[in-house]
Order: structure tokens, then C-alpha cells, then sequence
């Protein structure tokens, strides 16, 4: 293994990436477009500019604008490929830097921390509201420490 592969494995434990995918296996079973959606509107009403960032800013309805439904289930899948891949480091990687690109190409470079923030902020409150109960405070720390891990790895 590398160095880099070596350190990133260090980063996760087992049982983190265990409870992190299996309640990733519940969020999917509530529909990827409407963990977009809520997603979306977690991360629009937190910071109401983030909205100006994107082309269907202008519609009548945001929430129900097709591309809005199609980029939801676009970030959801990509969410849901680093999830599977916390145990592949070789196919994590490549995705994470791809994410990164194309996120600091659309920003014109300019991606910083408040961006992490809230996107990952938004992400552990969508979570919670759609797994109600099941989203415990062991579950929610091994989605914060999950995607501490994985901001850290595209920053």
C-alpha cells in the first residue's frame, strides 16, 4: 500500500464505515430524488445565496425544477459511490479528486471552508430528518467523522 493509501486508511475505522453504510442503505431507501430535494432545501434556506451558484436559480419554483430533481440525484448517487468506496481506497480516491475538480471548476477555484461547512452541516440535518430515530448520536458522529474525513481528503 502507499503512504497516502496508508494514511487515508488510517482515517476510518471499521465499525465508522460499518454504521455510516448501513444507514446510507436507509437513506436510499427513501429515494434518492427526495434526499436530493430535502437536501437542497436544507442547504438553499441555510444560505440562501448558494442558490444564485446554480442554473436554475430563475425558476418559478425551484423545488420543483427538473434539473433541480436531476442535479439532487446527481449529488446523491456521487454521495452514495464514496460511501461504497470507504473500504476501496484506490477507487475512492480518484473520485474524490474528480469531485473536487469539477466543484473548483464551477467556482471558478474558489471552493474554501464555509463551503465544507455547510455543505457537510446540511447533509448530517437532512440525515437526521429522514431517518428519524434511527439517526442516533453514534450514527450522527460517524457521519460527521466520515465526512470530516472525506472534506479533508478533496480540500
Amino acid at each position: 500500500m502507499e503512504k497516502r493509501e496508508q494514511e487515508i486508511s488510517k482515517s476510518l475505522n471499521e465499525e465508522t464505515i460499518i454504521i455510516v453504510q448501513n444507514s446510507w442503505n436507509n437513506v436510499r431507501s427513501c429515494g434518492i430524488e427526495k434526499v436530493g430535494l430535502e437536501f437542497f432545501r436544507n442547504v438553499f434556506s441555510a444560505d440562501p445565496e448558494v442558490l444564485q451558484k446554480f442554473k436554475f436559480r430563475g425558476e418559478e419554483n425551484v423545488y420543483e425544477s427538473k434539473a433541480l430533481r436531476a442535479h439532487g440525484r446527481m449529488v446523491i448517487s456521487a454521495i452514495g459511490d464514496v460511501i461504497t468506496g470507504l473500504r476501496d481506497l484506490r477507487t475512492l480516491s480518484p473520485i474524490l479528486k474528480k469531485l473536487f475538480q469539477f466543484h473548483e471548476h464551477l467556482s471558478s477555484g474558489v471552493i474554501d471552508n464555509r463551503h465544507f461547512i455547510l455543505i457537510g452541516t446540511q447533509l448530517i440535518i437532512t440525515l437526521r430528518q429522514l431517518l428519524g430515530d434511527t439517526f442516533s448520536d453514534e450514527v450522527a458522529m460517524a457521519w460527521i467523522e466520515t465526512y470530516a474525513f472525506i472534506s479533508s481528503k478533496m480540500q
